[in-house]
């Protein structure tokens, strides 16, 4: 699958998907913690979905989303705890869903995770970000744009910038649009499947409804025909 996410691997990313079970650790001790605190079980069942569509283990979980816990049965006499960490990783895990390969789901996790490390956003402001906007974070990671999703959601969050604000652009009052140009070229091209079937049903449904879009991509498309 293509995205835009740059993020190459580092320490924690745990590179390639691995043989063993991702979700082995956590599943291992599952019983031992139902039956110490059945209010755990929401949090792993989370956890090993995350785990499961990243090919992360456990730690490498914990460490990319910036966690330190590593005793989940600590968490058992704070409620309220495991309650924000539950939304937590369930915001991770509806916008990872949301996108096509591992590669891009690691990439969204991670930079939803660095969003919410901001001193102004917590979980309910992670999820405001994200949905904020005519087309929302979570609406660019649909169609495979990543690194556009969290500007949209950096700047819904009040931590960067709206390119408005930042000064005069010839583009100032021009429709927006939407797709990156190397992603056009994918969609429009003999190499669509590149895209991963979801994604391209996705911007096929979202030209129909933005007409920047519909624009740019015939426009792209009688380039290419014309330069062939």
């Amino acid at each position: 699958m293509i995205s835009d996410d740059q993020d190459g691997p580092d320490e924690t990313d745990g590179g390639p998907a691995t043989k063993h079970n991702p979700v082995q650790e956590l599943t291992e001790v599952r019983p031992l913690l139902a039956e110490q605190d059945e209010r755990l079980v929401g949090l792993i069942d989370i956890a090993e979905r995350l785990q499961e569509i990243t090919g992360w283990d456990r730690d490498q979980l914990l460490d990319n989303i910036g966690c330190d816990e590593r005793n989940p049965s600590e968490l058992a006499d704070d409620p309220a705890k495991i309650q924000r960490c539950e939304s937590f990783l369930a915001t991770l895990l509806d916008a990872a869903a949301r996108v096509e390969g591992q590669g891009s789901r690691r990439g969204v996790v991670k930079r939803c995770a660095r969003l919410s490390k901001a001193e102004t956003v917590d979980v309910d402001g992670l999820v405001a970000a994200l949905s904020h906007g005519k087309v929302s974070a979570l609406e660019y990671f649909e169609l495979g744009e990543i690194a556009s999703g969290e500007r949209v959601a950096r700047v819904a969050a009040g931590i960067a910038l709206a390119a408005q604000q930042i000064g005069p652009s010839p583009y100032d009052g021009l429709p927006t649009v939407h797709l990156s140009l190397p992603r056009i070229d994918i969609y429009v091209g003999k190499e669509r499947g590149l895209l991963g079937e979801r994604t391209a049903a996705n911007i096929a449904a979202h030209i129909k409804g933005c007409k920047a879009c519909e624009t740019a991509v015939e426009t792209r498309r009688q380039a290419l025909l014309n330069s062939n």
